[in-house]
Formats: C-alpha cells, structure tokens, sequence
C-alpha cells in the first residue's frame, strides 16, 4: 500500500512538473507555493496514509476469517460501498418511522462515513464536501479518529488472532 502512494506521488508529481514548467517555461511557482499548501499536503498523507492501513487491516482480518484471498477481495472491496450506502438507508428509516434517535447516530460509529470526513475534521480550513456518505449527525475530530482507530484495533485483533490461532489444525 505505501509503495503504491509512494508510486502515485512520484507519477502525479511528474505530471505537475510537466504541465508548469509547459504553462509558465519554468518551475519557478513551485518554489514560490505558500507554506499552507505544504501543511495541507502532509494533512492529505496522513489521511491517505490512514485510509490505506485499514484498507489492508480489513484485508488480512477478512482473509483471516474467510481463509481465502478471494473472499478477503471481495469482502474489502464490498464494505466500503456497502457502508457508505447504508447512510441512505438510515435517513430513510429516519423518515419513514419519524424517528431520529437510532437511525441517525448509527452513521456516527461507521467507518466509511468517518474516513470520508476525517480530513474536513482535523484541517479545520478545509472546506471541501465528502465524495462520499458523511455522518447524519455532526462529529468532532476526535471521535472520528477514535471510531478510525476501534476499527483498526478490531481488524488487526481478528487478522491476528485467525494468525495465531487458525481452526484448521492440519
């Protein structure tokens, strides 16, 4: 996962170099960037960082419990769309039954809305919309990174614990 980041920033890095040094004849305003777009840039790594550490967490607990790469695939790459469309769900439910109280905190404690929202949170200048399913009720910085960090532990427990213990003993 570091690699492919590390890859990514070169090639996308590269490509910044090209279009500059094309648009202006040098790379001068490369140089002259303030020093908030650098504190920016390294907010943005970190929670890149983050995301694809329990990306892979999530990888190896499903691996751990399916025992199979297949199923770690398809259990990865599932979650994510199925946690983000499940806020849908929990307004509707909202609606329908006209009651806030269990629909709406659920969005609260789901990993995918909290991921979403992590970076709007903890850069309070950053005023930009998640791409995806935000919590239905507001959140602070440090309950999205506890919420981040309960998953992290249960899927490093799981793929460990599968690791260490398998059920198939021969």
């Amino acid at each position: 996962g570091i690699l492919l980041l590390v890859g990514y920033l070169v090639v996308a890095g590269g490509i910044l170099t090209l279009f500059v040094n094309a648009w202006t004849g040098s790379l001068a305003p490369l140089q002259h960037l303030p020093s908030q777009f650098w504190q920016d840039l390294g907010m943005w790594a970190v929670v890149q960082g983050t995301s694809m550490g329990i990306v892979i967490l999530m990888a190896a607990a499903a691996a751990g419990i399916g025992r199979s790469l297949a199923f770690a695939m398809a259990a990865s790459l599932a979650f994510f769309p199925v946690d983000n469309f499940s806020v849908i769900l929990e307004a509707l439910g909202a609606r329908i039954t006209k009651q806030d109280h269990p629909w709406l905190n659920i969005s609260q404690y789901q990993l995918g809305p909290n991921l979403n929202i992590v970076l709007n949170l903890i850069e309070p200048g950053h005023h930009a919309r998640a791409a995806f399913a935000a919590p239905l009720l507001p959140v602070d910085a440090t309950h999205a990174l506890v919420v981040i960090g309960a998953f992290a532990l249960g899927f490093a427990v799981i793929a460990i614990a599968r690791t260490v213990r398998p059920d198939v003993l021969e």
